[in-house]
């Protein structure tokens, strides 16, 4: 008796295991989403610390938008939290990116210088229409080309 008991366990064991990594993969595996974007902005040459990103869908809404900013070396990384509602689906994407700077004596200006931030990326690169920074997306974990923005 004890036996038969042993080889009915022997026979569930792989089906049991393939349940088990069946669910997890439902909670981690990545089926046409991608979880992290990466990539680096340069604006005439240098990195553009401190800018402001964002993933948009070019021409299908569900694609969602997402945002990040770089570092001091211009790099960043659109990541998918592990709540996101809108995750990081494979699609054609346009990278939006933005930085507003004050002056150097806004400080000294009314009002503590509000109002007075310009945008130094042009505005094409902050137009879903007309900017020329256009991804596609395709696999879990992506390294974008370097953008490399000019102000001419």
């Amino acid at each position: 008796m004890i036996t038969m008991k042993t080889s009915i366990n022997r026979r569930f064991v792989p089906v049991g295991a393939a349940l088990i990594l069946s669910l997890m993969c439902l909670g981690g595996c990545t089926s046409g989403q991608a979880t992290k974007v990466t990539g680096q902005v340069t604006l005439d040459g240098a990195p553009l610390e401190g800018a402001n990103l964002q993933l948009v869908g070019a021409s299908d809404p569900s694609l969602g938008m997402h945002s990040t900013s770089t570092d001091a070396q211009g790099k960043f990384t659109f990541s998918e939290s592990g709540d996101s509602t809108t995750p990081i689906k494979n699609g054609s994407y346009v990278v939006l990116v933005s930085k507003r700077t004050l002056p150097p004596d806004a400080a000294s200006l009314p009002g503590g210088g509000m109002g007075a931030d310009k945008e130094i990326v042009p505005a094409i690169y902050q137009d879903k229409e007309k900017s020329p920074l256009k991804v596609e997306v395709n696999t879990a974990k992506m390294e974008l080309p370097a953008m490399q923005l000019s102000s001419k």
